[in-house]
């Protein structure tokens, strides 16, 4: 079912598999939020975090939680806010740390007019499990733009774009609470990617209106950090960097395609999206899925290998969004018949 004249709020999800492609479509049964979901895995139930939906334009608000377990074969429970009063302003973040679940949203204004990252574990309360607070992760993001965690050896590791300093920050999590700056192989902190004021690509240069971004992409693929992001709100492409020891490496371009349309003049070049891209590990490839930069609602999938880089995207007919949606590598169908697969879950479409 397309979502392309539909005024709703509603998460669609899909499946994905090297043997069979893209699902269809399909909403999930109640629930609704004003931005792109976050999902994660927790002892074979699928945990998905969203922002509310909206009534009367609302920025600030309640975060959701519904989850699903694969080999039970059933379907997703209502959403809950699960106590604790968290909300974010964005999309939040959320990883398993050791078999809790753990998230970091954007939430409140500090007096310096920053919006703080706050960290909250999902951890048994009076017989439930409730978000429990554990206190504020950065208080000087300078952005309200959404977070990323991925695990790596072990270790749950965030990144946050700050706007205020111009720089992606990296932080490694330590324990409830307890973040510390990421470091390499020396000892020093990891260089990350600064964030562009204009964008410039050899002699093309191209300017775009001011608009802000929806996140940062984090996954880990082949035991390595990878992280997809825009680098600046005036520029629409899309950047991939790697963790290489202590530095985030990448190039001085986008991501490419390969295989723009010939009869295009006006393609692009380089792979764009108007928010940002989703991002995981499956089949032997870096998967990204992303709302497209032009001119329609479809969403777009694109694959990397170190061999052959990125691939051209192509359109998801039937998956439409104007936002950035949730990637997870699962093991989908019941017990006894489990495969590993791709699992997509999107915001329906937002008109302009």
């Amino acid at each position: 079912m397309s979502t392309t004249k539909e005024n709703d709020q509603k998460l669609w999800q899909s499946v994905f598999t090297t043997a069979g492609g893209w699902s269809k479509a399909v909403a999930l049964p109640d629930q609704q939020s004003a931005s792109g979901p976050a999902l994660a895995e927790v002892g074979g139930v699928v945990q998905c975090a969203h922002r509310g939906a909206e009534t009367n334009g609302e920025a600030l608000l309640p975060v959701n939680l519904t989850t699903y377990a694969p080999a039970q074969a059933g379907a997703w429970t209502p959403d809950t806010t699960a106590g604790g009063g968290a909300a974010s302003w964005e999309a939040p973040a959320l990883a398993n740390a050791d078999g809790t679940l753990v998230m970091v949203t954007t939430e409140g204004d500090s007096p310096e007019g920053h919006t703080p990252l706050v960290e909250y574990r999902l951890e048994p309360f009076r017989g439930q499990l409730t978000w429990k607070p554990q206190g504020t992760v950065m208080t000087n993001s300078g952005t309200r733009v959404a977070p990323a965690m991925a695990v790596l050896d072990g270790k749950v590791h965030l990144v946050y774009e700050d706007g205020e300093l111009g720089y992606v920050g990296h932080l490694v999590y330590e324990g409830p609470g307890s973040w510390t700056r990421a470091t390499g192989p020396d000892g020093k902190p990891t260089t990350t990617p600064g964030l562009r004021q204009i964008a410039k690509f050899g002699s093309r240069f191209r300017f775009r209106p001011m608009q802000r971004t929806s996140n940062i992409a984090l996954a880990v693929h082949e035991g390595q950090l990878h992280m997809v992001l825009r680098t600046s709100r005036d520029s629409l492409e899309l950047f991939h960097y790697v963790l290489d020891g202590g530095t985030w490496t990448g190039t001085d371009e986008p991501m490419s395609r390969p295989a723009p349309p010939a009869d295009d003049l006006d393609a692009e070049q380089w792979q764009t999206s108007s928010q940002s891209a989703a991002l995981a590990s499956y089949d032997g490839k870096l998967h990204a899925v992303y709302p497209s930069a032009e001119g329609t609602d479809n969403l777009r999938h694109s694959t990397w290998t170190q061999a052959g880089g990125w691939t051209e995207p192509t359109d998801l007919v039937g998956h439409q969004s104007k936002h950035t949606p949730a990637l997870l590598t699962f093991q989908d169908g019941p017990t006894g018949a489990q495969r590993e697969a791709l699992l997509l879950v999107h915001r329906g479409v937002q008109p302009s």
